[in-house]
């Protein structure tokens, strides 16, 4: 095809103007000697309230740290294990929970990268039970004076020894905590008496009993729970010693009549007189024989504070009379003298 009037297209051309730098006004220079001071502070206080943050979060950890360790909190297993940190081995989680480490490898929980290194919980021994207290025996009693087991001196005072483990004046006495097996008790005697034991073990039901006469005795001590057993009740029975009793002396020393020739219905009295000694409560006996006829005697007469008695009879007929009388001890005419005869 022919171009009829048509012209080629014309190439265009296009001015490139050089690029031009502008400068800010005034220049970065003199904006930071007009405000560099303020920059510098910014950023002083700005890395001063992140370290303060930081030091916040850590004290809040360890005290976290601190009173879990201190109370055993739920969910720390009431113990501590340790977690290894990828980002720095150094460092320790402490308080380890569901899997999940807590604590000092960076600020804030759960920023342990690695995991924790799991743990058996510790068992801890049982403890051992306390072991029984031993059973030991109680050596416990009374002295007392006899008859009928008086408390009284001189017995109270009396000092009880248990060999190898002291002595005891106290009244009633007490051994207490005595390893058992066999034991020897003693006691003092005072002047003027016998001493004797009754000896119950586990019960106090033998004093009654005629005393073991003695002044020491060896017995098994039980052991046992005192006051339910484990116990041995001794008494002490002292009786005073009887001094014997002086031979009684007695003796009809004289028979006197008040009338020297009686006639028949006249009363006679006859007046025995007696000597005596170590006797307290002496008696006089009469006789009377009729012309040598049998004796009639009479019932017993207390002697007077003069050591006198007298009898009295009525003659009952005429005839010849033998008067008799005898001292005696006590009314029971047990211990007399001989009959002694007057005309």
């Amino acid at each position: 095809m022919d171009n009829i009037g048509l012209q080629p297209p014309q190439p265009s051309i296009v001015t490139v103007e050089e690029p031009k730098i502008i400068k800010p006004a005034g220049g970065f220079g003199r904006i930071m000697r007009k405000h560099g001071l303020k920059f510098l502070m910014g950023g002083l206080l700005t890395l001063l309230l992140g370290a303060g943050i930081w030091l916040e979060v850590k004290v809040v950890q360890q005290k976290q740290q601190v009173e879990s360790q201190a109370t055993g909190v739920s969910g720390c297993a009431g113990h501590i294990e340790k977690c290894e940190c990828d980002n720095d081995p150094d460092d320790d989680c402490s308080w380890k929970s569901n899997g999940s480490c807590y604590g000092s490898c960076y600020s804030g929980y759960n920023d342990c990268a690695g995991s924790c290194e799991s743990e058996p919980d510790e068992v801890l021994p049982s403890p051992s039970p306390s072991p029984a207290p031993p059973l030991l025996c109680t050596i416990q009693g009374r002295k007392v004076i006899m008859p009928g087991n008086q408390r009284i001196e001189p017995a109270s005072s009396q000092t009880v020894t248990l060999a190898g483990n002291g002595t005891s004046t106290a009244n009633p006495y007490y051994f207490v905590g005595v390893a058992p097996g066999n034991k020897t008790v003693s006691v003092s005697t005072p002047g003027g008496y016998t001493v004797g034991y009754t000896l119950c073990i586990n019960n106090i039901n033998c004093h009654d009993n005629a005393p073991t006469p003695g002044s020491s005795v060896t017995f098994d001590c039980p052991a046992g729970n005192y006051p339910a057993d484990g116990y041995a009740d001794l008494y002490w029975h002292y009786t005073p010693i009887s001094s014997p009793s002086p031979n009684p002396i007695i003796s009809c020393t004289d028979l006197t009549s008040n009338v020297a020739a009686p006639v028949v219905g006249q009363s006679v009295t006859g007046t025995c007189h007696g000597s005596f000694s170590s006797v307290t409560a002496p008696v006089a006996r009469f006789g009377v024989s009729i012309n040598g006829g049998e004796f009639m005697r009479s019932e017993i007469i207390p002697l007077n504070a003069a050591g006198t008695a007298n009898y009295t009879v009525t003659v009952p007929i005429a005839g010849t009379y033998l008067v008799q009388c005898q001292i005696c001890t006590d009314a029971t005419a047990s211990t007399c003298t001989t009959w002694g005869q007057a005309n």
